[in-house]
């Protein structure tokens, strides 16, 4: 996920939000960005497997052990075992700059990317995740690649990705990192593609999806995003204007919506696309 520059801020939870994680959440990163269709794609047939009690090939171990500790910190919160499984995998410091990898696996770490964007904390990046309730063999879109972390964690965990990222510079850069990454063996997904646009209107040559999550804040929700969520699936949203309820919305079988909010947050805004 990408987004705008800048420090989080706490906010308190709203009534009825989820106790277990409205204990724990941060107040927001601010994050990610708005969307519409063309681009990159980096994809493949095969996940292969790997001993995940050595570190990846031409990895540090004290950044494995740095994730490791993080991952022990997400436990207290998350019990999704195939979240902490995919953070455990996935090596954020390699979407952050050198100067900013000491810092990549602190809990609450938002930190600066191109484009004056962030890649969200680790605590988020978990949290939002969990919330979609994956098995594993979804199709999920995100809407708005930023750095691409949020797409590798999802990538390790589903058999189908598709990320789209309205910035050309950060749609490139994330493809380019996704595919070395798997190329070098740190990284293990099966189907992953990365898409310049504005996703507002979402990504329909792939629909319908199992799941997706969003990373800018539109004022209500956007039509065309319910229109591609298939009967059953989960979308992750934030809703609102300058303050927003990050909400859990689920597509029930007569079309209706049903919404659970996680917690208010402050998200950069998503405009409608062309």
């Amino acid at each position: 996920m990408g987004g705008v520059a800048g420090a989080p801020w706490r906010a308190p939870p709203l009534a009825g939000v989820v106790a277990t994680l409205a204990a724990v959440l941060p107040a927001v990163l601010l994050s990610a960005v708005l969307l519409s269709a063309i681009g990159g794609c980096s994809e493949d047939d095969s996940r292969p497997s790997r001993d995940l009690s050595s570190p990846p090939p031409g990895e540090e171990p004290r950044t494995v052990e740095a994730r490791r500790k993080m991952v022990e910190q997400l436990a207290e919160f998350i019990d999704d075992r195939r979240v902490l499984e995919a953070m455990r995998r996935v090596p954020r410091h390699e979407f952050v700059s050198e100067a900013l990898r000491p810092r990549a696996y602190e809990l609450r770490a938002t930190l600066p990317i191109p484009e004056e964007q962030t890649i969200s904390s680790p605590e988020y990046v978990a949290i939002m995740t969990a919330a979609l309730d994956l098995q594993g063999n979804e199709k999920v879109l995100e809407v708005g690649t930023g750095s691409g972390y949020q797409a590798a964690v999802l990538g390790e965990i589903v058999d189908e990705v598709y990320t789209i990222e309205i910035r050309p510079r950060l749609a490139e850069l994330a493809e380019k990192r996704l595919r070395e990454l798997r190329e070098r063996g740190a990284l293990s997904y099966k189907k992953l593609e990365v898409i310049e646009g504005n996703g507002y209107n979402g990504y329909k040559p792939a629909e319908k999806y199992d799941a997706i999550i969003v990373t800018a804040a539109p004022r209500q929700m956007p039509t065309e995003l319910v229109n591609q969520l298939r009967v059953g699936g989960r979308m992750v949203i934030p809703i609102g204007d300058f303050y927003q309820e990050l909400q859990v919305i689920t597509k029930k079988p007569n079309n209706a919506l049903e919404g659970k909010i996680i917690q208010t947050v402050r998200f950069v805004r998503m405009e409608p696309g062309d």
